[in-house]
């Protein structure tokens, strides 16, 4: 089931609006919002950007590598937490 227009409409009228008082108010020079929706079919990613390609590009591939070495330290942790099996010494 696809969304209605006017819904479409409002959630790029709210996206913009975010985007262009987080320019104003930060003095950003690029901007990625990042979110998820809910529907009946299941969830979304989506994403806008505004500025800089280059800029732009950079700031996901570092907020995906950080995530994901922060998730893989998180993983290691809670593995490093398991108690050993009682055979090992």
């Amino acid at each position: 089931m696809k969304p209605k227009p006017d819904e479409e409409k409002r959630v790029a009228l709210a996206v913009r609006e975010i985007v262009a008082r987080f320019v104003e108010e930060a003095n950003a020079d690029s901007v990625v919002v990042m979110w998820t929706s809910n529907s009946k079919i299941g969830t979304k990613a989506k994403i806008t950007t505004w500025g800089n390609q280059f800029a732009i590009r950079d700031m996901i591939k570092t907020a995906s590598d950080d995530y994901m070495l922060e998730r893989i330290n998180s993983i290691k942790l809670k593995s490093d937490k398991k108690p050993k099996p009682k055979d090992e010494p």
